[in-house]
Order: C-alpha cells, then structure tokens, then sequence
C-alpha cells in the first residue's frame, strides 16, 4: 500500500518539475571540472 502512495506522490509531483536551464552543458561542466581538478593535483604533487 505504501508502494502505491509513493507511487501516486510521485506521479502527482513530476508533473511541477521543470528542467535545468542549461542542463544540456552538464557535460561540458563536468568535463572542465574533472581537467581543473587534475591540474591542480598534478601542481600540489609538482610543488611537494
């Protein structure tokens, strides 16, 4: 039963999501993140 309620809440609220603006540059983001990231590790270890 508590199956169905959830189930039911769910329906109910996907119909107010909306989408990200700019949702189709996660990738691009994710992307300059990761190669920051390494570099800046790659200068902690070259600095140590």
């Amino acid at each position: 039963m508590t199956l169905r309620w959830v189930a039911s809440a769910l329906s109910d609220a996907s119909r107010r999501f909306r989408k990200l603006r700019g949702h189709r540059d996660m990738k691009v983001l994710l992307a300059a993140l990761q190669e920051r990231v390494a570099h800046a590790a790659h200068a902690d270890l070259k600095a140590a």
